[in-house]
């Protein structure tokens, strides 16, 4: 028990500590190898290292909270993207807002099929699954179909005026 404090082996501490800390919360642009040169790590004493428990267990603790830590930040800036790609198919350029309706009409299948597969695991953790995809409300759908419809019809306008310009 003396090894033990809240229930977990003892942290790890000097020199892993330090190097495992420089890793994750380092400067980005340097490298491993050059953290493990500056803390004077040898090759062989990183083997030494990747065999203690306690020095693997930390890395994979610090690699799933940074891939956390990662997610949420994309989450985060999906919604973003998300409220702008809806402001876009208001654009005065048929072009971008045909595109805008595109992309969230594939946003919108991803989804599903995510349900999809979500549905069909069994073992999925709660923070794993997405959440259920909303179904488009009705003004939402009619703008997007119109906005594609206006689209379409630009572009075709702007093809029966180049051909007579062709012809020329």
């Amino acid at each position: 028990m003396g090894n033990r404090r809240c229930g977990y082996e003892r942290q790890i501490q000097g020199r892993q500590a330090a190097v495992i800390e420089d890793l994750f919360n380092g400067e980005i642009s340097i490298s491993p190898e050059e953290i493990l040169f500056t803390h004077g790590v040898t090759r062989l004493e990183l083997s030494e290292w990747l065999q203690d428990k306690r020095f693997n267990r930390e890395i994979r603790r610090r690699i799933r909270w940074a891939y956390r830590c990662s997610e949420i930040l994309v989450a985060k800036c999906a919604m973003v993207a998300a409220a702008k790609l809806v402001g876009l198919t208001d654009s005065e350029i048929p072009e971008t807002s045909r595109k805008a309706c595109l992309d969230i009409i594939s946003l919108l299948r991803i989804q599903t099929q995510r349900k999809k597969v979500s549905s069909r695991v069994t073992s999925v953790s709660p923070v794993d699954s997405p959440e259920p995809s909303k179904r488009l409300d009705p003004e939402t759908a009619d703008l997007l179909l119109k906005t594609l419809a206006d689209a379409k019809r630009a572009k075709a306008d702007r093809q029966a005026e180049q051909k007579p310009n062709q012809a020329s």
